[in-house]
């Protein structure tokens, strides 16, 4: 993808990220809100499921990156290495 359809890529998906919450926030449906805003409602929804699976994928690497590094967190809480060899610090060595 070139550099000029990344920078359009960013203001389309700011543009809509900019409806769609200013949308929540108005506590009116979101064909009223589309109408008031001369926007198609079907590109809204189209772009509301943009944003939800980007989240949804954003919440399921955030889980996995999180169970591959608890062992090695907890081992260090624990003072051990994942293979439970004690760690060295550098109040331990001296």
């Amino acid at each position: 993808m070139s550099g000029r359809s990344k920078e359009k890529d960013r203001e389309r998906s700011w543009f809509w990220k900019n409806h769609l919450d200013q949308w929540s926030r108005s506590g009116i449906t979101q064909n009223a809100y589309c109408k008031a805003n001369d926007l198609k409602s079907n590109r809204m929804t189209y772009w509301k499921n943009i944003f939800k699976r980007r989240s949804a994928k954003l919440r399921q690497d955030h889980s996995l990156l999180k169970a591959s590094t608890g062992s090695t967190r907890e081992a260090r809480q624990a003072g051990t290495a994942p293979d439970r060899s004690p760690i060295k610090t550098a109040r331990s060595s001296a």
